[in-house]
């Protein structure tokens, strides 16, 4: 797998359950193998057939989540990420990826399970910055300033955030603000030169205001 020869993954997986059948990690696995070599078929039937020897298996109820969303299949790849949290109601990365499901058109839950993913895993800055980024699009501007805030102040290495944060003070008309925190962001480490030169481009369209 790590090599992508994924026939040949593929090939010992199956070897793997064969030997074992009521091992799980094999399964899981396979599908995996399966999706990057494009049989996508049977990287479901793989996860169907885990979920059949363990129906609470997490791994397996969120593999297929991502799997059925990634064909469209949204009902479906909403119901597999519900059952993988009645499984591990602390699974944060069930919860981020229902909640940005969700988002589309039931922005209140959207929000609810996107909290919760921010919450469990606060290390995790893209989980966070979404939360953050769903309370703007609510119209809860101050709750987004808030979270953006506490990434902004620690310093967090997450260029996103501090776009969204500097884009609202503009929206406001608070422009030093805006500046601030864009020049906060020129130091941050890892930035590409992309995000960069946005930061000082934004800098230079408000200079003066």
């Amino acid at each position: 797998m790590d090599r992508r020869e994924y026939p040949e993954a593929i090939s010992a997986f199956e070897a793997a359950i064969k030997l074992r059948a009521d091992y799980l990690p094999p399964y899981v696995n396979a599908s995996l193998a399966y999706n990057a070599a494009g049989q996508n078929d049977k990287a479901e039937a793989s996860l169907k057939a885990a979920i059949k020897i363990d129906p609470n298996s997490v791994a397996a109820h969120l593999n297929l989540g991502m799997l059925l969303a990634e064909q469209g299949r949204m009902g479906e790849a909403e119901d597999a990420f519900r059952d993988a949290l009645k499984s591990d109601p602390n699974s944060a990365v069930a919860a981020y990826n229902l909640g940005v499901m969700l988002a589309k058109d039931r922005m209140p839950e959207a929000l609810n399970w996107c909290h919760r993913a921010s919450i469990l895993q606060p290390e995790n800055h893209r989980y966070v910055y979404t939360y953050a980024f769903y309370l703007r699009q609510s119209g809860s501007i101050e709750q987004a300033v808030r979270v953006l805030r506490g990434m902004t102040d620690e310093q967090v290495p997450h260029a996103e955030a501090y776009f969204l944060l500097g884009d609202i003070y503009e929206k406001q008309q608070q422009f030093s603000k805006a500046r601030e925190v864009y020049s906060a962001a020129l130091v941050l480490p890892g930035l590409t030169e992309q995000q960069r030169y946005g930061f000082a481009a934004r800098i230079r369209q408000i200079q003066g205001r």
